[in-house]
């Protein structure tokens, strides 16, 4: 039999949030996939690892509950694939297209340099669907709860080189995985333009939650902690706590013109021009007036974001001198050069 050009990790927890049926109607919309050179890994601790059979295409993989690292390594261990599909189905059940897995293989062929893929997808909430288009990836998203979607396309000889998952990160391996990845390849991310998404997740939609990092756990984010220090370390963007200070002094005159503004409310951006208006609108509509606003475009002169924050300030259509003032610092994270107006 020859090998698989994919190799598709699902997982199997001991404790699954959704019905064995939905875990099987999953599991057929692979099987039925237009694409045919791929296995499937499922792996986990749920009965149905250990009361199923393999073959030469399903392969079951018992592993523990206590690390995620380590679960993960297992499976990888057991892969043949040229490119590793990950699921994050531990939560809700996914269903693929018809044509998912070769849209996935073409995607690798075009971007041959690729460490890591990922798509947009589509959400079902009760009846409604929902289609969830994703931010394009960028050496400046660094938080682990960055919306890459359930299905991430590791290039295999990447996650190789990188040794698989590191042991140490029990909880979130995959959050290690893709800093690597940005450090090391190209990251993609295939849009969904017209005619729908590789893959549907059963799901409600879930608010944006200011204090989700409060909520995870003291070990958990001790743990993303460490990933983004060593990451930062790795790509030589790490500052020291404690190095890089110098106390300002002030003149009085200074002093006296800070009596004038009590904050400054810095918004960074990358080409979210949309989002731009709203954010000042915002910050202007304040009832405590003697703030600034300072909006640091990190794409350059040719952001869109420039000319909108632009309506803003002196000038532009949108200037009020009776609101609080827009300032704006021009950053292109391609060149370290600012250009302050």
């Amino acid at each position: 039999m020859p090998e698989p050009q994919i190799s598709v990790l699902l997982q199997a927890p001991g404790e699954m949030p959704y019905s064995p049926d939905d875990f099987d109607r999953m599991l057929s919309t692979l099987t039925r996939q237009s694409f045919g050179e791929f296995e499937i890994i499922i792996y986990g601790d749920n009965a149905r690892v250990t009361e199923t059979k393999s073959t030469d295409t399903l392969k079951l993989v018992h592993t523990a509950s206590d690390s995620q690292a380590g679960a993960l390594n297992a499976a990888l261990n057991q892969a043949r694939g040229e490119h590793i599909l990950h699921c994050n189905n531990r939560s809700n059940a996914i269903e693929f297209r018809g044509s998912a897995l070769l849209l996935y293989r073409m995607a690798m062929e075009r971007h041959g340099h690729a460490a890591l893929l990922y798509g947009d997808y589509d959400l079902l909430d009760g009846n409604r669907l929902i289609e969830r288009k994703l931010l394009e990836h960028h050496s400046g998203r660094l938080c682990e709860t960055f919306d890459m979607g359930y299905c991430l396309l590791f290039s295999h000889k990447f996650l190789q080189s990188v040794g698989y998952a590191d042991g140490r990160f029990r909880n979130n391996p995959l959050y290690d995985l893709r800093l690597k990845a940005s450090e090391q390849g190209e990251i993609v991310h295939i849009s969904n333009r017209s005619n729908g998404a590789p893959y549907l997740v059963r799901a409600a939609a879930k608010g944006l939650d200011v204090f989700a990092y409060l909520k995870v756990g003291a070990k958990i984010a001790s743990e993303n902690e460490l990933i983004l220090t060593e990451h930062l370390k790795r790509i030589d963007a790490y500052l020291e706590p404690g190095r890089h200070f110098q106390r300002v002094v002030y003149t009085p005159e200074e002093e006296k013109q800070f009596e004038q503004c009590i904050a400054s409310v810095v918004i960074p951006v990358y080409r979210r021009p949309e989002f731009i208006g709203p954010a000042i609108a915002s910050v202007q509509s304040q009832t405590v007036r003697n703030i600034e606003i300072v909006i640091v475009c990190n794409g350059g002169e040719e952001d869109p974001t420039v000319d909108e924050t632009k309506r803003y300030m002196p000038g532009g259509d949108k200037f009020d001198p009776g609101k609080p003032a827009v300032r704006l610092i021009v950053h292109d994270i391609n060149n370290i050069g600012l250009c302050l107006n």
